[in-house]
Parts: structure tokens; C-alpha cells; sequence
């Protein structure tokens, strides 16, 4: 039995930053990853990401953006327009506050993961598993180059920053 390739297709309002970029040029991901600098809400972008063809689609929310309420009624906007191009498509979305992940729901996402809902999980399970915070912000976490050399700079080979670095 043949396996099946998937492709990802990242459909996005900016182009990628340097980083994400060297991330999809590397040989496994180079053919499956495709970046299309464009809007969810417009008709010509998504038939462009082929989101008719979707076996699924996450809606990602900029939680740069300081206007959660903007952020979310957003994403619910995205959520309605995809499900409006392909109603038989799963869609899973992501809100900042839960009191939006309502409006998610109604707007046609499957499931909805809610970033304050999450934080506040993390911090509550820390008080059963002390440390788990700093776990989970380690590995969420990446370093740059610049960064470990920082890090590193006059540490010995054989010390614990270079074992907690490289593993």
C-alpha cells in the first residue's frame, strides 16, 4: 500500500520570516509545505490554496495582536468563509479569550483551542507537578544561533548549559 503524501499549505496575510522560511526549505518539508501570502477571506486566495480539495484546515490567530476581541471575531470570520468554500471540511481554530470560543463554534469550527484556556491549565497542573511550566515553556521554546552562543560564551564544554542545550 502506497503511502500518501500530504501537503501542507500555509495561507497567510504576511510573507515568512527568515527562520520559517529555512525550516520549509529543508529536503523534508521543501515538496510538502507551501507558503501563499494572501487572505482566507478572499474567494481568489483560497481557491488558490485549493481549500476545496482539504482533508482539514487550522485557523491561527496573530496573538501579537493586543486587540483580542479584532483577533478572534477574525478568526471566526476565517472559520465561516472556509466552511463556506468547503462545508464537509473539519476545521480547528484558536482563540485568544474563551469567552470567543463560542463564536467559533457557531461559526463552523469543529473544535476551538483557546490560548488563555491553555495557560491558565499549564499554570494550574504546575501546582501538582512542580516544574512542569518551566518544562513546557522549554519545549515550546527555540533558541537562534546567536542566542546559544550567548548562552555558551565561557561555559566549559562539559557543563550543564551545553547538555541542556545540545540534549
Amino acid at each position: 500500500r502506497a503511502m500518501k503524501i500530504d501537503k501542507v499549505v500555509i495561507l497567510c496575510p504576511w510573507a515568512p520570516d527568515p527562520d520559517t522560511l529555512a525550516l520549509m526549505m529543508l529536503p523534508q518539508y521543501e515538496t510538502r509545505v507551501q507558503w501563499l501570502r494572501g487572505s482566507a477571506m478572499s474567494d481568489s486566495d483560497l481557491h488558490r490554496s485549493h481549500v476545496e480539495l482539504a482533508d482539514c484546515c487550522f485557523v491561527m490567530v496573530d496573538k501579537r495582536n493586543k486587540d483580542t476581541e479584532e483577533t478572534d471575531s477574525l478568526a471566526a470570520l476565517i472559520t465561516m468563509s472556509i466552511g463556506h468554500w468547503n462545508p464537509d471540511i473539519p476545521i480547528y481554530a484558536q482563540a485568544i479569550l474563551s469567552s470567543h470560543s463560542r463564536r467559533l463554534l457557531v461559526s463552523g469550527a469543529h473544535a476551538v483551542a483557546c490560548v488563555e484556556e491553555l495557560k491558565l491549565n499549564i499554570l494550574a497542573s504546575s501546582f501538582m507537578l512542580p516544574g512542569l511550566t518551566t518544562l513546557v515553556s522549554n519545549l515550546l521554546s527555540t533558541f537562534s544561533d546567536q542566542d546559544e552562543k550567548t548562552l555558551l560564551r565561557g561555559m566549559p564544554k562539559n557543563s550543564w548549559a551545553h547538555e541542556y542545550i545540545h540534549g
